[in-house]
């Protein structure tokens, strides 16, 4: 949303923002869709991922922003966030997209108990990219 307002200098829009800016990690579409969809685009085109820079080439005609948040707010979002997923469909739409099954998630704890756990995780980010040291290892590579 931030690169919206850059761009278009209102809040208002004339369709969800990720439409205007998809989420290209996100295996949800496939992406000749998205890439089709982004070559119609007659703006400023605008790409969200969650890939570290690491993983992105380099081009020297992009403009590369990245935003980040207080590791903690970051956990309790990605906690919340994950009530509002529709798991079931989530698996679905993967398996359609990559041939793949997809794993079946396991039952959640309270954001209290899940909390220090998140912390706790000594998963390396290339396990767990979602983990503390995943977000600070993003974070750093930025």
């Amino acid at each position: 949303m931030i690169c919206a307002l850059l761009i278009f200098q209102t809040p208002e829009l004339a369709a969800p923002v990720g439409w205007y800016s998809p989420w290209l990690d996100r295996l949800t579409r496939p992406k000749e869709e998205i890439f089709t969809r982004l070559e119609e685009q007659q703006h400023r085109r605008f790409i969200k991922t969650h890939t570290p820079l690491d993983g992105i080439p380099v081009d020297p005609r992009a403009t590369y922003l990245v935003v980040g948040r207080h590791p903690l707010d970051s956990a309790v979002s990605l906690y919340y966030q994950g009530e509002n997923i529709n798991r079931a469909r989530q698996r679905q739409l993967v398996e359609e997209v990559t041939g793949q099954l997809a794993e079946a998630d396991e039952p959640r704890q309270p954001v209290r108990a899940w909390l220090p756990d998140w912390i706790d995780n000594d998963a390396t980010p290339h396990q767990q990219m979602d983990s503390i040291r995943g977000v600070l290892w993003h974070d750093a590579d930025a």
